[in-house]
């Protein structure tokens, strides 16, 4: 009878224990989920940033593209005048 209540006494203080490891070992792994997706956040919103700069570069520099295209217009429109002058004093 002795050996039975020993028994069972062993099994419950394992149990027990068991018990507290599993808890603790999951509430630390909820933590480490809670900081992995916090920096996670971090990085997705550093990286958000990163994109909507690049997308106003873009923009900028296809104004360029179009501002260089009126530059040209009005340089042959120059060009057109003085090749007009040059042909009336000659």
């Amino acid at each position: 009878m002795e050996s039975i209540i020993a028994v069972i006494i062993t099994g419950a203080v394992s149990l027990i224990g068991t018990i507290i490891t599993v808890i603790a070992t999951s509430n630390k792994t909820a933590q480490d989920m809670k900081i992995t997706q916090a920096v996670t956040d971090q990085k997705i919103l550093g990286l958000t940033q990163e994109v909507r700069d690049l997308k106003s570069d873009v923009r900028g520099h296809n104004n360029y593209g179009s501002h260089i295209t009126v530059l040209e217009t009005k340089m042959e429109d120059i060009l057109k005048r003085i090749s007009n002058l040059e042909q009336k004093g000659a």
